[in-house]
């Protein structure tokens, strides 16, 4: 949650929307920039001068120092930002100069008695001019046909080899931004669409690139909105958390990708490639509970280079999707989570078949894996500490149910479908972190046995291992009511005692 402090500086640079007729002047767009920068607790300092209908702000500078030390900072500095009164009513924005923000931080890991220094430094240009309507307190502001250019370098301790630059660019950019204050709430909308996206990551390395990776986007576009307390402050994450609203969605049409590995002394020996069909990400913070999905359709991805033993080695996915809900704040109740992961028809070439499976002996269906996880967690410390390493140093969370809603694996075959729940042991001990879990799962495994017999008998398999497989499906299933499905009901008891089908296990 450290990022929430360049929203501001972002905000600044993508504020976009179709214009309509107002009453504002270069100082209600200016205050109204101060009341957004606060609102991210962040200091602002700026020389303002007033030239003729134009108001200028140079050598505008926001600052925060989110630990208590200093140790992690964020300054973001403007040489000069324009405002034009347009005489109609509206206001001109104009950035004059570049968008430079720097994160510094000395303590975001320790390792052992050492800490590590990071520096991110961005610069960010647009060209393009920003119309603001509306009110002093209901803003919108306007972009229509602009471009954005971001680039971001990343340094660090020389041992921790931390060097990075990325860069960003979107062509066309069209969309709208608008706010509204209130006594004691603030609300924010925004809607943009851009004809193109790309990025570009480089990772040096002594001998040359380490990683170049590359992606384009058609048909981007961007929304969201968001709603909370007019002066929240980061001092008490979990205050701010419970009362926040916010949602940020992005999509595209297709994507084109490739990544450029290294391979020992070989930079960029091995090249990663493909494309992808129509995704959309959607994630939001409501009353203390974070929300993420993310879909996408048509996935290829291709590996070549000298290190690849076939020339045709691609995969393919035609559905995945990830979903998410997770607690941020602490409370004494235990509260709701899930998760979620689906891939639909995974296909591989006949080259990657053909490497372990020459003479076609497995079925060669697509592949299906889906999973859905549910339950209740007891949350001791908000997500978003003061301290960031505290996330990992300290016990956060305590698992009180889990249930497994889902669990379908499809693969040559054969099918392994389970459900499933399972609850705390209060009076168990808990052991790697996790508690006590007591309950059932019931599992139908259809053709594993067949399967089984074809990875031993083409050689993917030993056949002590073979073996032993087939000798715990004995133990633990029984034949079900077709020729080929097997079936098991495991359960953990209040006493420790696990149970295949009511029979104990004797181990």
């Amino acid at each position: 949650m450290r990022a929430v402090t360049l929203i501001p500086s972002v905000l600044l640079c993508t504020a976009i929307a179709a214009p309509v007729l107002a009453d504002v002047t270069p100082e209600d767009v200016w205050n109204d920039t101060l009341a957004t920068i606060k609102l991210f607790d962040q200091s602002v300092t700026a020389d303002l001068e007033r030239d003729g209908n134009t108001l200028i702000a140079r050598n505008v500078t926001f600052r925060s120092d989110d630990a208590d030390d200093g140790s992690l900072s964020h300054t973001t500095q403007i040489e000069q930002i324009d405002l034009v009164n347009l005489g109609n009513g509206s206001v001109k924005m104009v950035f004059v100069s570049p968008v430079i923000s720097r994160i510094t931080g000395s303590k975001l890991q320790e390792l052992g008695e050492d800490t590590f220094r990071a520096e991110v430094t961005t610069n960010a240009t647009l060209s393009g001019e920003i119309i603001v309507t509306g009110d002093p307190d209901a803003m919108i502001y306007a972009l229509d046909g602009a471009d954005f250019e971001m680039l971001t370098e990343i340094s660090g301790s020389d041992d921790l080899a931390l060097a990075q630059t990325n860069e960003i660019t979107v062509s066309n950019v069209s969309g709208a931004l608008s706010s509204k204050k209130g006594a004691t709430t603030v609300k924010g909308q925004f809607n943009i669409a851009a004809d193109s996206y790309s990025y570009q990551m480089n990772q040096p390395g002594d001998e040359g690139s380490q990683m170049q990776l590359s992606a384009s986007l058609s048909g981007y576009a961007s929304e969201g909105d968001y709603e909370g307390p007019r002066d929240a402050s980061t001092t008490d994450w979990s205050a701010a958390l419970s009362t926040l609203s916010a949602r940020f969605a992005q999509s595209f049409e297709t994507g084109v990708f490739e990544a450029q590995l290294a391979d020992g002394d070989r930079p960029s020996a091995s090249t990663l490639s493909g494309t992808v069909g129509q995704s959309w990400v959607d994630m939001s913070a409501v009353n203390g509970t974070a929300y993420y999905e993310a879909k996408s359709t048509d996935f290829t991805a291709m590996l070549s280079g000298p290190s690849v033993p076939v020339k045709d080695a691609h995969i393919s996915i035609a559905n995945s999707g990830v979903t998410m809900s997770v607690p941020l704040t602490q409370g004494d109740a235990p509260q709701p989570f899930e998760l979620g992961l689906s891939l639909d028809d995974i296909g591989m070439s006949a080259s990657l078949w053909a490497m372990f499976d020459p003479l076609g002996e497995l079925a060669r269906e697509p592949a299906t894996i889906t999973v859905q996880l549910t339950g209740d967690a007891l949350v001791f410390e908000g997500l978003t500490p003061t301290d960031p390493t505290s996330i990992v140093s300290s016990n956060m969370t305590k698992l009180s149910s889990l249930n497994l809603e889902t669990f379908f694996v499809s693969f040559a075959g054969a099918k392994i479908d389970a459900t499933g729940a399972l609850t705390a042991n209060s009076d168990g001990i808990a052991q790697m972190g996790l508690p006590d879990l007591i309950g059932s799962i019931d599992i139908t495994l259809t053709n594993i046995t067949d399967l089984i017999d074809t990875f031993t008998r083409i050689g993917l398999t030993p056949p002590q291992f073979g073996g032993l497989a087939q000798m715990m499906l004995g133990m633990l299933a029984r034949p079900g009511p077709e020729v080929g499905v097997l079936v098991s009901h495991i359960e953990r008891t209040a006493d420790g005692q696990i149970l295949a089908n009511g029979l104990p296990l004797p181990f």
